[in-house]
Order: structure tokens, then sequence, then C-alpha cells
């Protein structure tokens, strides 16, 4: 990626994090006080929350099953080499599984929307990064659905096509409106959470995948 995109993405974040009350008002055009957040009994944005948890089997399948057939067949699958999974796998399991789940979620504390006070609940507010004794655990800072989403911007990395950088980015914009939507997460998560797994998948592929190519024909 190019410095002016993360200098824009840093900008955003900073304003996200001195303006916290834009999370307030995001999430207050999804919230009524007599239905609460009305939209998340919509079948179709249940929907679109749980193809995170379908596609999450379907990668692990997929990515276990590609590992065994190269090294099995000692060939690359298609366009996939035995490197090239594995950046995959640790995009997502670092990205995703380590920073945003193990250790953000786990550590920062913030509540939802739908827990908070300004929203119904009975729970304090807190800005992004701002750690909290709100939930002690599985906490609304990062957003966990999200960043898997956008996680398949690893994809784009491997194969630079352009189609594939607005296919994962519309994925993950779609499941994070649904999750704000639903009350489940803040505008902040969301994008905090797209900003891990692009950093992840980019620093993978200029650090480690680019650095270290194997030699040419090799399954590796």
């Amino acid at each position: 990626m190019k410095i002016w995109a993360y200098a824009s993405f840093l900008i955003i974040g900073t304003i996200l994090v001195f303006i916290p009350n834009i999370d307030l008002y995001v999430s207050s055009l999804f919230y009524t006080k007599n239905q609460g957040f009305y939209l998340c009994r919509e079948s179709e944005l249940f929907f679109l929350y749980k193809s995170v948890n379908v596609l999450a089997v379907v990668l692990s399948v997929a990515v276990i099953g590609s590992l065994i057939y190269i090294q099995m067949v000692k060939k690359q699958l298609v366009v996939l080499t035995t490197r090239s999974v594995l950046y995959v796998l640790l995009v997502f399991g670092i990205g995703s599984g380590i920073i945003v789940n193990a250790f953000l979620k786990e550590n920062v504390g913030r509540a939802r929307p739908s827990q908070i006070v300004e929203f119904g609940g009975h729970k304090t507010f807190s800005k992004p990064f701002e750690v909290t004794d709100q939930c002690k655990t599985n906490g609304s800072f990062t957003c966990g659905h999200c960043s898997f989403a956008f996680g398949f911007i690893a994809f784009y990395f491997l194969f630079r096509k352009r189609w594939i950088l607005f296919g994962a980015a519309a994925y993950g914009v779609v499941v994070s409106a649904t999750r704000i939507m639903q009350g489940g997460h803040f505008l902040s998560d969301a994008f905090f959470s797209f900003l891990v797994m692009m950093a992840t998948a980019d620093l993978l592929y200029r650090f480690w995948f680019a650095k270290l190519q194997p030699p040419a024909g090799s399954h590796e």
C-alpha cells in the first residue's frame, strides 16, 4: 500500500479516537428508545453476520486441504504454493486471531453499543483504545467478525488484482455495517479491525513473503 493511503487511515483513526462522539452518533442512527437496535432482528443482517462463521470454516478446510495436497503431490495447486497458503494462514491467524481476538478484545474491555447507558444498557461508554473494566472478556474493541471479513485483502497482496481488493473491502464494509446496525460494534471498532488486517497483510507480504520467494518452479 502507498504511504498516502496509510497517512489517510492514520488521520481517520486519529479523528475517531479524539472525537469519540462520532461512534455514538453513527450507532444512534439505528437505535430508538422503544425498539432498541431494531435492525438486529432482520434476517438479512443475521445471514451476513453468520456468513463470517461459515467462511471461517470453509477457509480453514481450504487452507489445510491445500497444504496437504501440495505436500503430497509436490507441486503447486493452480496458482497457490505452500508459501502463499501459509501467508494467508498467517494473515488471518496473526491479524484476526492474535491481535484482534486474543489481545484487543480480551484486554481493552470496551462495552458494546447495546450495553451502554446511552442505548438502554447499564455500562459506560469509552473511546477507542481506552482500557476499561466494562467487559471482562470478548469486548467491543475491535470487531472480530470485521477483522475476518477484511482479512480477504490478503489475496490482493498475493495476486495484485484490483477486483480482489474491492471485493474484500466491500465484504468487510458490509459485515461492519451489519455489526453496527445490530448494536454489536461501534464504527471505530470496525475501522481499526480493517487497519489491523490491512497492516498485517501488507507487512507480512513485504517482510516475509516477498523477501523469501522460493526458486522458480518450486512448490514451496
